[in-house]
């Protein structure tokens, strides 16, 4: 009734009673009273919602307790063989000592391999918070026990409650101040997360740990029947057959569980669903990873897509190093979430229309100027316009993650996402300013030749709105090729049509601006499209639902005030580009292009082998292909 039916409530309130139940009434052991418990409670709570299954609320309460049941006992051993461990261990209380290895438990069972594998991210605080945290419970919960029940004595009861409930409120407030200073000393780095055969991986073989003992004694045994005969031949054999499974055993897990994966040979183009905004993830034939575009970040609120969507997309596949980020817009929309990416993950190479690199956002004043002249000049004018606002923010934390030197505490975090990336990058990545013709990644593959190649702007271009100067890039792999066009409206797209028509063509195609009206030019699609049969255009747009509604009363200059301006604004710009996304989507059905909007298909994932392109959708299948051995998928998904 106070917690809700949560599985950690439920399952903490059910193994609780079923322990005290056989444990201290029927006598039987703690391990078995504790196994019985978990099973137990683990079934009647699938039993009623077996959805459960795939929470991780439910895996990590679970497997918590089992942590503390199996690992406990063989981690104290392990230790007590280990001399210098076992004498510093022997100088403290058994209590604290019991909790040391109940901690060290729950990190080796639950927290290394089940924080990998669903936040993508390994907490080395909650062990030490622990310590203060988990006594502070104890006191907080029998205060409020005890306020609720004094509290029902007529007349001064309530008076002793409140007493009761205000000395619970500071050590709540000492509580929340234990957890916060614990994430600002000890690192809460982000990992690469584990895979599902990782993770199947890494519970054998922690089995194999605590079980050692058992398994050591009937290998003692195979060794006297295989080497010394005690037994005869029977024995032998099965002692060989023992041996030699046990053997391949181990080696699949690790093979199959921890083997480097191996580059397909193929492209891999995915445009993630990051609301309205663009961030594109390529995989060259080779391996190499590119990044384009961070998605948006409202600094407002509480969203970074860089962080909360692209990275963890990043990191739920295995990528901890990024060998080119390029930035091809000014557009708050695309560029909020690229400061956190470059602040998680160690980039080699980082390509922008302009050296923010050179900035300097150490001089307010100097640095304000510098923004002023890469925006658009009207939005520069009112020093509370939104949008520059939201560009100050940005692109201060973009030249500031492209200028400083790495420290210790960054080369730790960069070791944990990818331990052999130091050895490749060891500071702030090389910088290169993109204008027209420029190749940004080239190789050989077996489909061909792959290359990534700008074909805007030139360098003599100078359009009177910035996003004209977007970078059009073009990917090309054997037969196939993309067009990423950014956020150009007519203007840009007139000086685009300038380009070599060879140039342009391309089998599939990002509409410009989000599918803007102002970025509806026939004549593009006409010159991209020209000769295929299967025309696909990627419209990476989306409505943010998660957009609050702002306050009542009139705007001032604080930030609460400005908050409400800022909603305002986005709602008022939301609403326009909606509708202008339907229209142009309708334009384009009617000439025969089948739109993949990312807002109803969810994220599109292509990959080609140069002769032909594959697509997937992860919410909503395509009317059409980009060819007639596309492979469409319908997936229920998250969102990525």
């Amino acid at each position: 009734l106070i917690t809700g039916g949560r599985p950690s409530t439920l399952r903490a309130v059910m193994m609780n009673s079923l322990v005290i139940l056989t444990f201290v009434y029927l006598g039987s052991g703690f391990r078995a009273s504790l196994y019985l418990a978990i099973g137990v409670s683990g079934f009647a709570i699938l039993l009623d919602n077996p959805r459960w299954l795939v929470s991780p609320a439910f895996a990590l309460s679970f497997v918590a307790v089992l942590s503390l049941g199996l690992i406990t006992g063989p981690l104290e051993n392990v230790v007590k063989r280990i001399p210098v461990l076992n004498k510093i261990m022997d100088k403290m209380p058994f209590l604290l000592q019991q909790f040391i290895y109940a901690q060290g438990a729950i990190q080796f069972g639950m927290m290394l391999p089940l924080s990998s594998y669903y936040f993508g991210r390994f907490s080395m605080a909650g062990a030490f918070a622990n310590f203060a945290a988990i006594p502070l419970i104890g006191v907080i919960v029998q205060l409020g026990l005890f306020a609720g029940l004094l509290g029902t004595i007529p007349t001064v009861g309530i008076y002793i409650a409140l007493v009761l409930n205000a000395t619970n409120f500071i050590m709540i407030w000492v509580f929340l101040w234990i957890a916060h200073m614990s994430t600002l000393v000890f690192p809460f780095p982000f990992v690469q997360a584990l895979t599902p055969k990782m993770v199947g991986a890494y519970y054998l073989l922690l089995a194999i740990f605590i079980w050692h003992q058992p398994l050591l004694r009937h290998a003692r045994i195979f060794y006297y029947d295989l080497i010394m005969n005690i037994g005869g031949i029977k024995r032998r054999v099965q002692s060989i057959v023992v041996l030699g499974s046990g053997i391949v055993l181990v080696g699949a897990i690790a093979i199959f569980g921890f083997w480097p994966r191996e580059p397909a040979g193929e492209l891999k183009i995915n445009f993630l669903s990051v609301r309205y905004g663009t961030a594109i993830h390529i995989e060259s034939p080779g391996g190499a990873q590119i990044l384009i575009n961070g998605g948006p970040f409202d600094y407002m609120g509480t969203w970074n897509t860089g962080e909360k969507t692209v990275a963890q997309y990043l990191l739920k596949d295995r990528i901890g190093m990024l060998d080119a980020f390029i930035l091809s817009t000014w557009s708050p929309e695309d560029a909020g979430g690229v400061a956190s990416i470059l602040d998680i993950f160690p980039v080699k190479k980082f390509f922008a229309p302009m050296p923010i690199w050179d900035w300097t956002p150490q001089e307010a004043e100097a640095f304000e100027d510098q923004v002023s002249q890469a925006v658009n000049a009207d939005a520069a004018e009112d020093k509370w316009n939104p949008d520059y606002l939201m560009s100050l923010f940005h692109f201060d934390k973009i030249s500031r993650e492209l200028q400083e030197p790495w420290n210790l505490k960054r080369f730790i975090r960069m070791f944990c996402i990818s331990p052999t990336s130091l050895t490749q990058v060891s500071g702030p990545p090389t910088t290169h300013v993109l204008e027209a013709g420029m190749v940004i990644w080239e190789e050989d593959a077996p489909g061909g030749k792959f290359r990534i190649v700008a074909l805007h702007p030139s360098d003599d271009y100078d359009p009177e709105f910035i996003n004209n100067r977007s970078i059009v890039i073009r990917v090309e792999y054997g037969e196939k090729s993309f067009l990423l066009t950014g956020d150009l409206t007519e203007e840009g797209i007139q000086e685009l049509l300038r380009v070599s028509p060879e140039l342009l063509q391309a089998d599939v195609m990002v509409v410009p601006s989000h599918g803007s009206p102002k970025s509806l030019v026939d004549d593009l699609y006409k010159a991209v499209f020209k000769g295929k049969e299967d025309a696909i255009a990627v419209m990476p747009f989306s409505y943010d639902r998660g957009l609050k509604r702002p306050r009542s009363g009139g705007f001032g200059k604080s930030r609460e005030s400005y908050r409400d301006s800022f909603l305002s604004h986005r709602q008022v710009f939301f609403k326009d580009a909606q509708v202008g996304a339907d229209a142009t989507e309708k334009r384009l059905n009617e000439q025969g292009i089948t739109v993949a909007r990312i807002d109803e298909t969810g994220a599109v994932l292509c990959s080609s082998d140069g002769k032909d392109i594959f697509i997937k959708t992860m919410l909503k299948g395509l009317a059409s292909t980009a060819s007639q051995d596309v492979a469409e998928e319908v997936e229920r998904h998250r969102e990525f």
